[in-house]
């Protein structure tokens, strides 16, 4: 009978500890889908350019994973999207906490290159009182070399091209193209050097062999354009190019459409085509109401 009875009470404690553990699995679980809900609202949200929407998710999730790196990335990357449209003040705000949980994201996992990446943009494009700092992209960028060479270059390259150093940039540049560790946007940017030295002749070569190498980069064939109208040269090729990048699907990072037929206006202006330049600026405003260059390039056709 006592026997019974010990039985009976070590398998009650074992029972009490199974259930013990299989609750907190079970809370464990609970928690991970709540984390993971939160981070994949906000890179749906991301996905869709809602970006103060992503960061309001993204921030849930780095309060329910304190030590994700990747989340930290997200959430600078949504801080980012965010300041296009935001106000005087709230732009402070997001850069402030860009910067910061880029910094933390790095922190966490310093082999995280899309954090460091990322990060060496914001000190390439930020005004120095938001942090933007040239110095600090370089410090990235050599940072990035000892885990992806590659991408380090391609940093430092895009340093030196803002800070208008164009003689090393491009000397990166023919570098990545002689040793094979080009992508698809050495020669766009080699055009954008060449524009800088009132060489539209080569810009042009550079837009022409972006074309040919990587097709279905579409940057290729606005750069085409754009330096057509700047350059008054080539200018039907320039239509044919510019036709071709507003009827494609639209590419994240690139020129938006309306600029793209504002470029179509200022070449059909030289080709004093009026009615096809009127028209293009009509179109460019179409999709920004208040996109400047178009207005005024409407009053000089009046």
């Amino acid at each position: 009978m006592e026997k019974n009875t010990l039985h009976t009470s070590q398998s009650m404690k074992f029972l009490s500890k199974a259930c013990l553990i299989i609750c907190s699995l079970l809370a464990e679980i609970s928690y991970s889908q709540t984390e993971n809900k939160s981070f994949n609202q906000g890179k749906s949200w991301y996905d869709q350019g809602e970006y103060p929407k992503a960061v309001e998710a993204f921030e849930q999730a780095v309060k329910q994973s304190p030590n994700n790196a990747d989340y930290y990335y997200w959430l600078g990357a949504a801080n980012i999207g965010a300041l296009d449209k935001a106000s005087f003040f709230q732009k402070a705000t997001f850069a402030f906490d860009a910067k910061s949980n880029l910094l933390k994201a790095i922190d966490l996992d310093p082999k995280h290159v899309s954090a460091r990446v990322t990060l060496a943009n914001y000190y390439i494009q930020a005004p120095a009182i938001a942090g933007g700092s040239y110095s600090k992209a370089l410090e990235q960028a050599d940072e990035i070399k000892k885990i992806d060479l590659f991408k380090g270059v391609e940093i430092e390259a895009l340093v030196y091209l803002n800070d208008e150093e164009y003689d090393k940039a491009e000397q990166l540049y023919v570098n990545m193209i002689r040793d094979g560790t080009n992508n698809k946007k050495v020669y766009y940017r080699l055009s954008v050097i060449s524009i800088s030295r009132k060489d539209f002749k080569q810009a042009i070569n550079y837009c022409k062999k972006s074309i040919e190498v990587y097709p279905d980069y579409l940057m290729g064939y606005y750069q085409f354009g754009k330096v057509a109208s700047l350059g008054n040269i080539e200018l039907k090729s320039g239509i044919t190019h510019l036709n071709k990048y507003i009827q494609s699907d639209y590419q994240s990072g690139l020129p938006k459409k309306h600029w793209a037929y504002f470029r179509l206006g200022e070449i059909y202006r030289s080709l004093k085509k009026p009615l096809e330049a009127k028209k293009s600026y009509e179109q460019a405003l179409e999709i920004k109401g208040d996109f400047n260059e178009a207005k005024q390039a409407l009053k000089k056709l009046d």
